[in-house]
């Protein structure tokens, strides 16, 4: 009955289900919707530049140089830098895992086995 169930589970994901087909997106291709509509375009909303300056970029290779002058940019600057940048695309992806999250919830409610109706 497992097998069944999670055979039925993957069907529904990869599109092979015939109800209500018309009417609303569902399973993998809502899925397909979140991750190539919405979660793309919130992150192609986000400039990379306009939370840093260049003011910020000498302050933070200063900061990583010291005393003694560097001629590439220190390693330390380029991870302080990078991982603030990466920080701004928290917000987003929680959002994506959240939708994400309720459609397989939903997936869940909408497959129909007679074997499970009892329950």
């Amino acid at each position: 009955m497992i097998a069944k169930y999670a055979a039925a589970y993957g069907e529904f994901l990869e599109g092979k289900f015939v109800k209500d087909t018309a009417s609303e997106l569902k399973g993998g291709s809502r899925l397909n919707y979140i991750f190539f509509e919405v979660y793309n375009t919130a992150i192609n909303n986000i400039d990379p530049f306009d939370a840093l300056t260049n003011d910020d970029i000498k302050t933070a290779i200063r900061n990583a140089s010291s005393l003694r002058p560097n001629l590439f940019v220190p390693e330390v600057a380029f991870e302080v830098l990078s991982k603030q940048q990466i920080n701004r695309l928290e917000s987003p992806s929680l959002q994506c895992v959240q939708l994400v999250f309720e459609e397989l919830r939903k997936v869940v409610t909408d497959i129909e086995m007679q074997e499970l109706t009892r329950f």
